[in-house]
């Protein structure tokens, strides 16, 4: 049987506990935790517990109250059918989704859940609007001026259009005969105030800070409400600072190890303001201190080990929808959809709840690199069965693929049962289940603890989802799916665990419970009180003057007294702590702690922070205990003949930037995978204007002919150049141009091929002798295949090697031992022996803000259009050509050398910059951080 843990002193109260008086508390984890305590302190004293204790929280009470008018046939019951939360949402969201500011909304759906919640609100503080459907006459039963409280809405734009959506929800409500949720305490309050419920008499309520007029008339006409809360301050108190949030966590979860160690029946609370938005990364921490073994994959065995459970609790849950297993039923329901995130194919591709296993790792990871090589945020569901397919043939040969095929066999699945047909929820249902099952949902291993609860809840998700039939037309498979996600989204899971002398709560859920030790964390300036975040729907002066939820500052102050001093006598031993920093500003802990002691973090542990952290010294312990034998890291395998070398002259460029990254790119493969990108990347406009230049040039061959075009000839070549080009790519990625964007692409490129024909009517006569020219470059046992963008033959007879860039550029990057892009002094090599010899190499810009040819040759190439120096400045000196060409002759064999030899250190030409745009950061570990975000984007790509 699991150990009780009592978090609640009982004796008190015990009397009022044994004859069953009612007990009402703000949540159920403070009834539990009361109910619990009481078990305790009879099994203590010997006595038996005939009875549960009459312990609830609020809304169960009034829930069990209404079930009570149900069971005794009430009018006030029978009369109404109630609606539950999610079939509420989906009302909601009709009527602000039909209105006229609905189709100007981002998200209706978030929309319509404040819209509820600002109904909720006015309810439960009597703001109240009784509607009658036939002559929508307002009447009030609570407040005597209903003009002016529908005055004080129609002064606020967004509050008017609030009052009309409440309009609409109340005469649908009326017509239809529905309850809404937050008008059952009134259906309650009615059945207590005409006797149809009897009074019950005394009523303690423990752990209340704050209880709406709707509720605290309801308790008022039940019975005789007291209070009661605990009077024993805590022993001792300690404030304390710290240097980031990440430290106080850290600091917060060894004080509590220290505890639970030097004390085994001591209870331990760390309370957390804002525990909901950090929860993972309090869960981290708190592993990383408790069981820093918890995320290791594997067992002694080799076998991989099963999830245990956590050694602490928390109050906090989190959205269903987070769960991977869940997660992954609604992505195998998106694969019916046309178009999906490319997220989205690749979580399908990574989860283990198919009917995937181990042997289709590889398979897996060639799907998911051909879903990157389409450089698009979405894919069709076709192209990625297309893909898969692709893949069976490519690794799998005759025997076929199973997951190609379960893919299609879902498909076929969609097409028989016709899903573009409206349908109701309970239909839906039905489809669903075979979609997921056609996808092997939830997967070959067997479901941990965990999982089970989270498949458990997805089938109460489902039951929520049929229930909307009731109030919804049919739905479309898309609405019907993003209705289900929503679902599984509010529906918050807490995994069933045993319970534990460690408690992580938020402060409403610690409010009423007791501990021996208690730690209050972000207790700053800028955090408590907190900064009031008054309704956006509803009007402030309302919100005011009524004193509701987070209205202004001196309602969120009074809120933090009363919390304050609940803390203070909620334990022992406390510990007050804040960070010094939070985003990056200076902060201080709040005034409400200014009269208490304060320490250090040293003097409160016994010993600095970093050597009580159980990560710091396992790592200690690992080093000490190996043997560690050196080893030359930058020393690679030589090169032979037989391996293959992967891409082409950026092999030399990679070798002089950073000779690891040449190791890592060219013999192991290494490759980030493309980033998808709305549109054309920089990259993408790159090649389609080598392919524009491509055609171009192949139609006229020489200057001649351009200078021969008349007229308007030249900007219809431009014209139909471009509109061919921007085409071809449309036909072969037709999702991600528009017809716009490819208007606007094809001006764009005309623009550009406009700008440099006038640069090259410019030039010196020349031939076009060679485009997208293939050369295979052989030194040694490295063999290079190379692309020359252009090469020109010059009335002298000697060519001109060109290089087009569409990002900024210099001749500098030629010069030097580890020159930055050496891709042409290459090209001069390779070609030198060829009829004429090379004359000079250029690169040819071209860009939006001016188009332009650089370059070097020798003194006498005819070339006006570019300054040639017989006498070139580099920074080995000043050359001319030939002794130019020697150099660059000895730089390359040098380079070549270093890469044959196997010459792989981490060594950047000029860190950090040489790093900025390397995807290899997290290979190499030059930082031993992940890799940084990229400073300044490419304009356009570098050819």
């Amino acid at each position: 049987m699991p150990r009780l843990i009592s978090l609640f002193d009982v004796e008190p109260i015990f009397e009022p506990l044994a004859r069953g008086q009612l007990i009402l508390t703000p949540n159920q984890r403070l009834a539990s935790r009361i109910c619990a305590a009481y078990v305790i302190a009879c099994a203590e004293q010997g006595q038996p517990v005939v009875d549960r204790p009459a312990v609830y929280s609020l809304n169960n009470w009034i829930d069990r109250c209404w079930q009570h008018l149900l069971i005794i046939a009430s009018p006030l019951a029978l009369g109404a059918r109630p609606l539950s939360s999610t079939q509420e949402h989906a009302l909601w969201e009709q009527i602000v989704s039909s209105s006229d500011l609905g189709a100007a909304l981002l998200r209706p759906s978030a929309t319509a859940q404040q819209a509820a919640s600002a109904y909720r609100i006015l309810v439960d503080w009597r703001q109240e609007f009784t509607v009658d459907t036939n002559t929508i006459d307002y009447q009030s039963m609570h407040n005597p001026s209903i003009n002016a409280l529908r005055d004080d809405f129609a002064r606020d734009e967004d509050s008017a259009v609030l009052l009309g959506w409440i309009d609409q929800f109340e005469v649908n409500c009326e017509a239809n005969h529905w309850l809404p949720s937050a008008r059952i305490s009134e259906q309650v309050l009615k059945a207590f105030d005409k006797g149809i419920l009897t009074s019950i008499g005394e009523i303690l309520g423990i752990g209340f800070e704050d209880i709406p007029p709707l509720q605290q008339a309801l308790i008022k006409s039940a019975g005789q409400f007291q209070r009661y809360s605990a009077t024993k301050a805590a022993d001792s108190i300690t404030v304390l600072e710290c240097d980031s949030a990440k430290q106080e966590l850290t600091a917060a979860a060894v004080w509590a190890k220290q505890v639970l160690k030097n004390d085994s029946a001591a209870t331990v609370a760390i309370v957390i303001p804002n525990l909901t938005q950090q929860r993972q990364t309090i869960q981290r921490v708190l592993q990383e201190v408790f069981d820093p073994a918890y995320n290791a994959p594997l067992n002694d065995q080799g076998e991989a080990s099963t999830r245990r459970n956590l050694p602490f609790n928390f109050s906090a849950g989190y959205p269903l929808l987070d769960a991977p297993i869940i997660s992954a039923a609604l992505n195998s329901l998106s694969l019916s959809l046309p178009l999906l995130d490319i997220e989205t194919l690749e979580a399908v591709c990574q989860s283990p709840f198919y009917s995937l296993d181990d042997t289709d790792g590889e398979a897996l990871a060639c799907l998911i690199k051909l879903l990157y090589e389409q450089r698009d945020t979405r894919l069709t569901s076709t192209c990625f069965r297309q893909l898969a397919t692709k893949v069976a043939d490519s690794v799998f040969q005759s025997q076929g693929w199973h997951f190609a095929e379960t893919l299609q066999k879902q498909a076929n699945l969609s097409r028989a049962a016709s899903i573009g047909k409206a349908r109701s929820a309970e239909q839906w249902r039905e489809l669903f289940h075979s979609l997921i099952t056609a996808m092997g949902w939830p997967g070959k291993r067997r479901l941990d603890s965990i999982e089970f609860q989270q498949v458990t809840q997805w089938q109460q998700a489902l039951t929520e989802f049929v229930a909307l039939d009731r109030v919804s037309q049919p739905l479309s498979f898309n609405a019907a799916v993003s209705q289900l996600r929503r679902i599984v989204s509010r529906r918050i899971f807490q995994p069933q665990t045993p319970d534990s002398s460690l408690q992580v709560l938020g402060t409403l859920e610690a409010a009423g419970l007791q501990f021996s030790h208690c730690w209050l964390m972000s207790m700053s300036e800028q955090q408590w009180p907190p900064a009031p975040s008054p309704h956006p729907l509803l009007p402030f002066s309302l919100q005011r003057d009524q004193r509701m939820p987070h209205a202004n500052a001196e309602r969120e102050l009074d809120y933090a007294k009363n919390l304050t001093q609940r803390f203070i006598h909620s334990s022992r031993h406390l510990v007050v702590s804040s960070a010094q920093l939070i985003d990056d500003s200076p902060t201080s802990i709040s005034r409400l702690f200014n009269q208490y002691p304060r320490k250090t973090l040293t003097e409160l542990l016994g010993r600095p922070l970093e050597a009580l952290i159980p990560l710091t010294e396992i790592r200690r312990r690992h080093v000490e205990s190996q043997r560690l034998e050196v080893f030359d890291a930058g020393k690679a395998p030589a090169l032979t003949r037989e391996e293959p070398i992967k891409g082409g002259a950026s092999l030399f460029a990679n070798q002089s930037a950073c000779p690891f990254k040449a190791f890592a790119s060219h013999r192991l493969g290494l490759r980030a995978l493309p980033e998808p990108e709305l549109g054309l990347s920089a990259a993408d406009r790159g090649s389609l204007l080598h392919r524009a230049l491509e055609l171009l040039w192949e139609k006229l061959k020489n200057q001649t002919a351009l200078l021969a075009l008349e007229g308007n000839e030249q900007d219809k070549l431009c014209y139909e150049v471009s509109e061919y080009t921007v085409t071809e790519i449309c036909q072969r990625q037709p999702s991600r141009l528009g017809t716009r964007y490819k208007s606007l692409e094809s001006v764009r490129l005309q623009q550009l091929l406009k700008a440099w024909l006038t640069v090259e009517k410019k030039r010196a006569n020349f031939n076009v002798v060679s485009i997208e020219d293939r050369k295979v470059f052989q030194f040694d046992v490295l063999k290079l295949e190379t692309r020359i963008d252009r090469i020109d033959r010059l009335d002298d007879g000697s060519l001109l090697i060109i290089d087009y860039k569409t990002g900024k550029t210099s001749i500098q990057r030629w010069w030097g031992e580890r020159p930055d892009e050496p891709q042409l002094p290459l090209y001069s090599m390779l070609l030198d022996s060829s009829d004429g010899g090379v004359g000079g190499i250029a690169f040819a810009q071209l860009r939006v803000d001016g188009c332009s040819l650089k370059g070097v040759g020798a003194e006498q190439l005819p070339e006006p259009a570019v300054q040639w120096k017989d006498n070139i400045k580099t920074d080995a000196g000043v050359m001319d050509w030939p002794q130019l060409k020697q150099y660059w002759q000895r730089v390359l064999t040098a380079l070549a050398n270093d890469f044959i030899a196997g010459k792989a250190k981490v060594d950047p030409k000029q860190a950090p910059q040489t790093c900025q745009y390397c995807d290899l950061a997290s290979v190499c570990r030059i930082n031993h951080q992940p890799v940084q975000p990229r400073l300044q984007p490419c304009d356009e790509g570098q050819g």
